[in-house]
């Protein structure tokens, strides 16, 4: 027992089949050192696909958003003008007019 723990022997069993045929060839640590490099990078490149695909869709949606907000602002003021029937000052309504006017 205190021999097999200190020194372990050599198994004197002799295999007859080859076992050639199921070793992996080709597939040093630099080709497994590529795989892995290949595999980060297409992470990298799907990540950043995302991200960019992910910013073009916020941006319209916010480009959307402000077109949406800023028709509404000029209809709000339109129908202000309209039922104000000329009681507001009249630098008001010219600097209402020129804002629309930029804004067009």
């Amino acid at each position: 027992m205190l021999f097999s723990i200190i020194k372990r022997p050599r198994s004197r069993r002799v295999f007859g089949l080859n076992l050639e045929g199921f070793r992996e060839r080709g597939r040093g640590k630099i080709f497994k050192l590529a795989v892995s490099i290949s595999g980060f990078v297409k992470a990298v490149f799907r990540y950043a696909i995302r991200k960019i695909r992910f910013a073009g869709v916020s941006t319209l949606l916010s480009a959307k958003f402000t077109n949406s907000f800023a028709i509404a602002i000029k209809a709000a003021l339109v129908r202000r003008l309209i039922w104000s029937r000329g009681r507001l000052g009249r630098g008001t309504v010219s600097v209402i007019v020129m804002g629309v006017a930029f804004m067009v």
